[in-house]
């Protein structure tokens, strides 16, 4: 399969009886607003400061240039494929695995089918979660190299589920640190403010 990021959508249940969708957004949505953020913080060149995102701010560009400004070297391109080499030994483990359910011979088939048929769109979610969290996980080593203090947003969902989870990353790697997300208001516009205050 192709290595690139694409639009597929919710997450996917597969059984014997069909193929359902949950409500989980794919990644690939928070993609275009998190790679503007993560090129302001490559570029940063003083410690201790702050920067701000609008989602104006936000140009149209395509998926290869998305990709590639997150995998933009051999390493980070290796590690893509080990994730993904990874996930593809979990699918295959999962498609033998239903020879051991308690189910009829019919009942197996189809649920073998149902596996085959949804197996590149669960890659391509895959590619694209993995995508988004090398992003992420760069985007966090550069906040603690940097000590950057604030990322000030426009108040929407997207930028809040990137926030949040540059958030979690940085508390999973240090957490004394006391970062926080607040939602403000100035000039009649909403904002986000992910603060850390302990690098002032």
């Amino acid at each position: 399969m192709k290595m690139e990021i694409k639009k597929v959508g919710k997450k996917v249940l597969i059984n014997h009886t069909g193929v359902f969708f949950e409500f989980s957004v794919d990644k690939y949505d928070y993609i275009k607003y998190l790679v503007p953020i993560l090129k302001m913080l490559r570029n940063l060149h003083l410690k201790h400061t702050s920067i701000e995102m609008k989602t104006k701010d936000i140009s149209k560009v395509s998926n290869k240039e998305l990709f590639e400004a997150i995998i933009n070297n051999p390493k980070k391109l290796e590690e893509l494929e080990e994730r993904l080499k990874s996930y593809e030994h979990k699918l295959d483990v999962d498609y033998k695995g239903v020879d051991d359910l308690n189910l009829n011979l019919i009942e197996k088939k189809v649920y073998k089918n149902n596996l085959e048929l949804m197996r590149d769109y669960q890659v391509q979610r895959k590619i694209n979660k993995a995508v988004y969290h090398l992003a992420i996980d760069e985007a966090r080593d550069l906040m603690l190299r940097k000590e950057v203090t604030k990322i000030i947003t426009d108040a929407n969902t997207d930028f809040l589920h990137i926030l949040q989870s540059l958030k979690n990353d940085i508390r999973a790697v240090r957490t004394s640190l006391a970062i926080q997300i607040y939602m403000f208001e100035k000039n009649d516009r909403k904002y986000l403010l992910l603060n850390n205050p302990s690098f002032l």
